[in-house]
């Protein structure tokens, strides 16, 4: 369809520091940076994401690990958010301010067994925050 052809010009930056104090403690702190351009036709859709994060995990050696991530995405948009492109530009996110967290918890049960307890909530500009929780539990053979 005409006007579903795109082509994206994507220019992105994501440096990050991590400062590890020990065998169990990690901190990393992260930036993103991310414009995208659609090249095709004349309308000219630009976005601009700038997301910050901070990650902190917590290891345990051979039992398991606890991590808790945060990251903060303010985005800009020029044009309407409710078609394919502007998904695909926007990564999921609104224009505006926006917020992700997560908390993981890995657990090693025995040699063979380990559960994973996931948390995830997300808020996006103008939208009810959304939480989503899951468990999980592997056997090794």
């Amino acid at each position: 369809l005409n006007n579903r052809s795109y082509v994206l010009y994507y220019n992105e930056t994501n440096p990050q520091f991590q400062y590890q104090p020990g065998k169990r403690w990690r901190i990393s702190l992260q930036y993103k940076y991310a414009n995208k351009v659609n090249a095709y036709g004349i309308s000219g859709e630009r976005s601009e994401i700038h997301n910050a994060g901070l990650e902190i995990k917590y290891n345990t050696p051979a039992k398991g690990s606890l991590t808790a991530r945060f990251n903060y995405l303010r985005v800009a948009f020029n044009a309407t958010e409710n078609t394919a492109l502007a998904y695909d530009m926007l990564e999921g996110y609104k224009k505006g301010n926006n917020a992700t967290w997560n908390l993981a918890w890995q657990r090693n049960l025995s040699e063979h067994l380990q559960m994973n307890l996931v948390y995830d909530g997300r808020q996006t500009a103008g939208n009810k925050t959304v939480h989503v929780g899951s468990v999980q539990l592997r056997a090794y053979f």
